[in-house]
């Protein structure tokens, strides 16, 4: 869910500033580089930015440290991030397809 809603506000991105579309291209190649390295490689701010920006801590690093030992309130707070991401995806896209709509309005 992560993964799928940052991808939807990535691609909800093209329907506000137009172009061919690459944005959502150009989020999950960062998040399949980001994702490649492991999370005890990042410190400070480049570990902040892969929790944030480009969720890739929470594609590979997370799910697995929750499968090594699995922890209750990890696994809600995981729950509670996909959920989070799955809502800025739909809303990025709403906003974006309403940004978009009225863009093409036809009045007489």
């Amino acid at each position: 869910m992560v993964l799928i809603g940052f991808l939807v506000a990535c691609g909800s991105l093209t329907l506000f500033v137009g172009g061919r579309g690459e944005q959502a291209d150009l989020g999950f190649n960062a998040i399949l580089i980001f994702a490649s390295y492991p999370l005890d490689l990042f410190g400070g701010a480049a570990k902040m930015l892969l929790f944030t920006a480009v969720p890739a801590a929470f594609v590979t690093g997370v799910p697995a440290r929750l499968v090594r030992n699995f922890d209750t309130p990890e696994a809600l707070l995981m729950v509670a991030v996909a959920a989070l991401f799955a809502l800025i995806g739909w809303g990025t896209f709403h906003l974006g397809l309403r940004h978009y709509s009225s863009g093409s309005i036809w009045i007489r």
